[in-house]
């Protein structure tokens, strides 16, 4: 059975800016039942690998914990590779986000490679994807 994901004013997860900090807080404990769970379509992997994203971000920039965001990063890039594939933008986005956990963490070296890998996944995505395909999404 598929997850629901948490929306707030039929809305996504806020982003982790410094606006929305309170209702992150808020949303912040009901992410670890997405953690485990099993999704049933692409747009419920795009929405599950943005609140997963967008979590492990409010983590990192205001709680400082950064093991737990790099946990998160590294589930949703587990979910959209399986789901969407290792060359979707939203794959190489959680890719550079995970890369970024690391950095943060002092895990220089697997950060370089990550960051290495996604760029020359997306390069040379561009280059058989339609334009819009490389959209924020």
């Amino acid at each position: 059975m598929g997850t629901e994901i948490p929306r707030t004013d039929n809305k996504k997860i806020p982003t982790a800016e410094f606006k929305n900090w309170a209702e992150c807080r808020e949303l912040l404990p009901h992410v670890g039942s997405l953690y485990e769970s099993e999704l049933f379509n692409d747009e419920s992997v795009k929405e599950w690998g943005w609140v997963l994203h967008e979590a492990a971000r409010y983590m990192q920039a205001v709680l400082s914990k950064y093991a737990e965001a790099e946990q998160l990063h590294r589930r949703a890039l587990e979910g959209r590779k399986k789901e969407l594939g290792e060359r979707h933008p939203n794959t190489l986005t959680n890719e550079s986000n995970l890369a970024i956990a690391l950095r943060d963490q002092r895990k220089y070296s697997e950060a370089e490679r990550l960051h290495r890998r996604a760029l020359e996944l997306a390069e040379g995505a561009r280059r058989t994807a339609p334009a819009h395909a490389f959209k924020r999404l």
